[in-house]
């Protein structure tokens, strides 16, 4: 049987912020859901609330289809135009804004990982990717193609990094400043109530919110969690 995107995307972060919050500085680390809907316009001024010291890391989940022998993840244009926009905003750091593709499919393999899920997940940089257009043409899906010498491979390939070598790697000098974060996240609002909303926009995006230790957090007042549609 095959695990879902949402079992992986839970399990993982869970992994995820134990690590996290294993380095100094970073214990009050945590991961929120972004929404497009109307009746959440408050969701860009929300973050805000946040010291302006704060970081952001953006990790888009993927599960692996179960068609091919590979470990094969579909990407979403609309989706990819924006994380590839979010990715080459104000030259941000490398590894801020990553998909995050778990090499595990079924349940057998899924326990058998336990608790470690994180050790065979690997990290796809967007910011090593093409853009949508040059990527994806006029479809409105493609398919990325994860061997097991870790490259993926559409044309040409880009190599992996293993989970928790990216958040080593990225965690002390990475991140999206609080202020640009809400300029892109207002953008796509914006865009959402001109058009057609995608209900897939967000789908198994989450966002790492890490507050510096000892900043002031008088001002923020944590929201309810806001649930991207499954």
């Amino acid at each position: 049987m095959r695990v879902s995107e949402k079992t992986l995307e839970l399990n993982l972060a869970a992994e995820m912020l134990q690590i996290i919050r294993g380095y100094d500085g970073h214990a009050k680390a945590y991961l929120r859901g972004l929404t497009q809907t109307q009746e959440s316009e408050d969701g860009p001024d929300s973050y805000l609330q946040l010291p302006p010291e704060t970081r952001l890391f953006a990790f888009q989940f993927k599960a692996a289809t179960l068609d091919d022998p590979a470990y094969t993840f579909r990407l979403a244009k609309k989706q990819h135009n924006a994380l590839k926009d979010l990715a080459d905003s104000a030259q941000l750091p490398h590894g801020s804004v990553v998909y995050v593709f778990p090499y595990c499919r079924e349940y057998t393999k899924f326990e058998s990982d336990l608790p470690e899920l994180i050790s065979d997940t690997w990290t796809l940089d967007v910011a090593d990717m093409p853009s949508a257009q040059e990527m994806f043409g006029d479809r409105k899906k493609k398919m990325v193609f994860c061997d097991d010498q870790h490259w993926a491979h559409w044309n040409p390939r880009v190599g992996l990094t293993r989970m928790a070598e990216h958040l080593e790697l990225s965690l002390p000098s990475g991140g999206i400043a609080r202020d640009g974060f809400v300029e892109w996240y207002r953008s796509l609002q914006s865009a959402s109530r001109a058009g057609r909303r995608n209900p897939w926009l967000f789908r198994g995006l989450r966002m790492a919110v890490l507050i510096p230790q000892g900043a002031d957090c008088r001002r923020f007042q944590p929201l309810g969690e806001e649930i991207t549609e499954s």
